[in-house]
Parts: C-alpha cells; structure tokens; sequence
C-alpha cells in the first residue's frame, strides 16, 4: 500500500500523526485504515482510495483499534465511547473494471462473468487489444463472443491478407446462431445462417483454388472445407439451397467439390455428370456401384461401357435382379469395338443362365451376335 510517507516528512508531529495510520485491517480486495480522526479504504489492486469517513472526536470519544471477525467478515472500530460496525457490501463489483484498465483480460474476464454487460466490454477490449497487437486469431475469437457489429468487425479482417481469421470469425458467428435445430428457426434468421454458410463456402473456395499456391496450401483448406462442409447445420442449410450452393462452386469450376457436395447431399445423379464431364469414368462407375438407383444405370452405362466395357459389365451382373435386362439393350447394342462385342455377349448369357430372363428380345439379340460371331455357339445353344 502506498501511503505517502515521503509526501509527509515537511509536516510537523501532529500533523503527521493525523496521516499515519494506527491500525488496518485487510479484506480481500482493500485495505481499511485507521487514523486519528477518520478512517478510510484503499483498493489494493490499483491504490485507489474508495471510501473515507471522519470523526467527530467530541461525539464518539477518540478512534482506538480496528478489527475484523474472520468468521462473518464484519468490521468494527472501536472508540473511546463506541464501536462501529463498518458494513462491506458486494467490495467485488468493480474488480473487473480495475483488472480490464490494467490489461489482465484473464482476471477482468472471471470477475465480469456474471454480468453480461460488463463481459461484453471485457471481450471488446480484450479482441481489440489482440488485434492490435497483431494476433488476428485471438482476436476472431473474442469478436466472435461479443455483440460487435458483425459488419463493422469483417471489415477490419477482410483488409488482411490471412483470411484463416474473417473465416474463423464468421464460423464461430455462425456457431453462435445455431444452437438450436434449424426446423425452429424464423425466416429471418435461417437467411442470415443461409447467407453465412454461403459465404464461407466462397472463402473457402477461393483459398483452395488460388493460382500459384502448391498442393500442400491446396490439401490443407481442402481438408478444413470438408469438415466445415460435414457439421450438421451446414448440411442441414446446404441440402435447403442446394442450387445456390451448386451454382456457387460451378462459379469456381471446382468439379473436385461440386461431385463431392453432390454426393453429401445424395445427389448422385448429379456426380455422375460431373465425373463424366470431366472424363472420369472410373470415378463414375464406382459412383454408380455405391448407390442404390437403378435407373441411373439405364442412364449412365451406355456412355461407360465405351470406355470401360469389362468393368462396366461386372458392375451390371453385379447387381443381379436388381436391374431389368431389358432395360439395358440401350447399353448392350453399343458395340464399337471387339471387346465391347464381347463384353455385351457376355452380360447377355449371365441374363439367361443365370437370371432366367425369357424375355424374346434378350434371347434374339443373343442368337444374333452368335450368327454373326459365335456359330459354334449357337449350335449349342439350338440343341
């Protein structure tokens, strides 16, 4: 405690007996000291006086002691006629403030908890100071806790080249609106949850296909925007605003993505599309044999079994009955080549052998490629 003992050294005895305390008591936050003609109370944290009261010696006698009962807290002083009880009354409360002016965002923050408005000028200041002093991460973190404008708080992040902090900003913003199931929200807010996720999908985007950046810059925000792309409320708002999701990275010519959002929303004819589109075939197929549509094997074989005829085949007698034979002569009459020759032949026999089929056409195109191909074959077939 800084008494000023040096400021009193001029004064005469008396004097400096009237600023020379004779006894103090300590609480948790202040020290209570008695003079001879008043007492009064220091803030230890910051040597703030917070209190003070004098005397009127010819009333209440002279000041002797000051104690305090350890067990209720209570502080008394004692004079030559009376004892007063000196009531402390919630000494915490501006605890916060003092630690915030002093930069102890740690303790200003415990103090504050339990005031909301109190922890949202701890958490302004506290941001404020992290971006100040360069460290933009912690800085998303605090803004993202407080009710900052969210406009006013992008604008000083977008101006960085880093966009890891806007974009952790605007997730924990996000994060914030979502606590409850989207099915309950109002209108209002499932177009500003819709209108975030939109555009952090842009961030992300832009990150993972800027020119000029190699594959270790490019798989590390891939592998970030996957997981953002699989939390629940994204998915949930995703699959809502499918087309405007959709048209968004056909924006950025991201084929990658664009079959991989297709696929988290169980749009597989969609990523069937895209892998052709950009001659994947292989990746095609395996699309095909994961899902559960026959249809889009009607639609999509005739094209793949020009470019994969065996593996295309295996995949139509993979899937059995589930398939109808006759609903495949689109996929089987493409014959361009031997192998493909073949390879229809093949799936032909599986459906009479094997499936049963007794469909007139099915066993006619088969006699068929025996005539022209296979004459030894049909006499076996004859008998």
């Amino acid at each position: 405690i800084n008494l000023d003992f040096e400021k009193t050294m001029h004064l005469s005895y008396g004097e400096r007996r009237l600023n020379i305390p004779k006894a103090f008591v300590l609480t948790e936050y202040h020290a209570v000291l008695l003079y001879a003609d008043h007492v009064r109370a220091i803030c230890l944290l910051n040597q703030e006086q917070v209190y003070q009261e004098a005397f009127d010696e010819a009333r209440v006698g002279k000041p002797l002691s000051i104690e305090r009962d350890e067990l209720t807290g209570s502080i008394y002083v004692y004079t030559v006629k009376t004892v007063f009880n000196l009531r402390v009354t919630r000494e915490e409360r501006n605890v916060w403030r003092i630690y915030l002016d002093k930069g102890q965002y740690e303790l200003a923050t415990a103090h504050a908890a339990e005031d909301p408005e109190h922890l949202q000028l701890v958490l302004g200041q506290r941001a404020d100071a992290a971006f100040a002093d360069g460290s933009y991460q912690v800085a998303a973190d605090y803004y993202a806790e407080t009710d900052k404008s969210f406009e006013e708080v992008c604008l000083k992040f977008m101006v960085l080249p880093d966009k890891r902090p806007i974009i952790n900003y605007v997730k924990k913003r996000l994060s914030r609106m979502t606590t409850v199931e989207t099915d309950e929200l109002d209108e209002d807010r499932k177009n500003s949850i819709k209108a975030l996720v939109i555009w952090l999908i842009d961030l992300y985007l832009i990150q993972i296909n800027m020119p000029d950046k190699d594959e270790d810059w490019r798989s590390s925000w891939q592998t970030e925007y996957d997981e953002f792309m699989m939390e629940t409320h994204v998915l949930s708002c995703t699959r809502q605003n499918r087309e405007d999701v959709q048209q968004l990275i056909a924006e950025h010519a991201d084929p990658r993505n664009m079959a991989q959002f297709a696929i988290a929303i169980g749009d597989y004819d969609e990523v069937v599309g895209q892998q052709l589109k950009a001659e994947c075939f292989a990746e095609a197929l395996q699309t095909l044999i994961n899902q559960r549509n026959p249809e889009l094997f009607y639609k999509y074989a005739p094209e793949l079994i020009t470019k994969l005829p065996k593996p295309t085949v295996d995949a139509l007698m993979a899937q059995g009955s589930r398939l109808e034979v006759e609903k495949l002569v689109p996929t089987l009459i493409v014959m361009e080549t031997r192998e493909q020759r073949e390879q229809t032949q093949r799936y032909l026999e599986f459906a009479i052998y094997k499936l049963n089929t007794t469909n007139d056409a099915i066993h006619n195109f088969l006699l068929h490629l025996y005539a022209e191909h296979e004459p030894k074959l049909l006499m076996k077939y004859l008998e």
